[in-house]
């Protein structure tokens, strides 16, 4: 089972990128180019991920803007 993906470095080598992690994920996918994001993403649209507060979700396109769209959570009651 895979727990992240490893992507290369310039120098060589190799890191593992864990993009269950909402923390990595809200970091790393802003500052990738576009090839790089669609290469990411894959077939993948776009992913939902948490957001930073806990009545927020943020959206991530494969093919939008580099910035998440912050889409409100509904209070449940």
């Amino acid at each position: 089972r895979r727990h992240g993906q490893r992507r290369p470095t310039p120098d060589g080598s190799s890191l593992l990128f864990r993009c269950y992690d909402p923390r990595a994920f809200r970091t790393v996918i802003p500052v990738l180019d576009p090839p790089s994001r669609r290469e990411f993403f894959g077939p993948i649209h776009g992913v939902y991920v948490e957001g930073r507060s806990a009545d927020s979700v943020l959206f991530f396109a494969r093919d939008g803007k580099p910035e998440p769209r912050a889409l409100p959570l509904p209070a449940v009651a």
